[in-house]
């Protein structure tokens, strides 16, 4: 290892604690996309369906993404009672 990698890794150990804290403030603010359109596959329950209610609090256009297209209304309508501002599209793959 030459000088310059020994050095690159010694900045970055240094710089670890701040970076780590600048990543967990990130997660805790709820940051506003709205303007934003985002596609969510499988969002007519479980993981996708919170991914794309929580997308639609932030103000993103969600396209609900689903196998089923029924499903995927029940979906919006949980979404939209939730966000009753929720800008959502629905398609059925």
């Amino acid at each position: 290892m030459g000088k310059k990698s020994v050095r690159m890794v010694w900045d970055y150990v240094k710089d670890y604690p701040k970076q780590r804290i600048r990543r967990n403030k990130v997660f805790q603010e709820e940051e506003n996309i709205s303007g934003k359109i985002a596609i969510v596959t499988g969002s007519n329950c479980g993981l996708g369906k919170q991914t794309a209610l929580e997308l639609a609090k932030r103000g993103a256009e969600v396209v609900l993404a689903c196998r089923d297209f029924d499903k995927a209304c029940e979906a919006c309508v949980d979404i939209v009672k939730e966000v009753p501002h929720a800008r959502l599209m629905l398609t059925e793959s």
